[in-house]
């Protein structure tokens, strides 16, 4: 596996009862994308890359997309610092 490929996982526990993954590299945790409502009743999807897993030379760890796939797309261009 290389260790810029990305993978979701489906949460274990289903928080809050939302769409929500881990995202994985080489068999960990890395990160995380899930649905959220932001104000005014808006889904929306967040997506983050934990602290302590952040590539260096990236200078976006976290954000909101309008879907699953443009989060996941965020997510994969700010690890690989893009």
């Amino acid at each position: 596996m290389a260790l810029d490929e990305l993978i979701l996982k489906r949460a274990a526990d289903h928080r809050a009862g939302r769409e929500d993954y881990d995202v994985l590299n080489a068999g960990r945790v890395v990160g995380r994308i899930h649905e959220t409502v932001r104000a005014g009743h808006e889904v929306a999807w967040f997506w983050s890359i934990f602290y302590r897993d952040w590539p260096s030379g990236t200078t976006a760890h976290r954000g909101y997309a309008v879907d699953r796939e443009a989060a996941m797309k965020a997510l994969a261009e700010a690890w690989r610092g893009e």
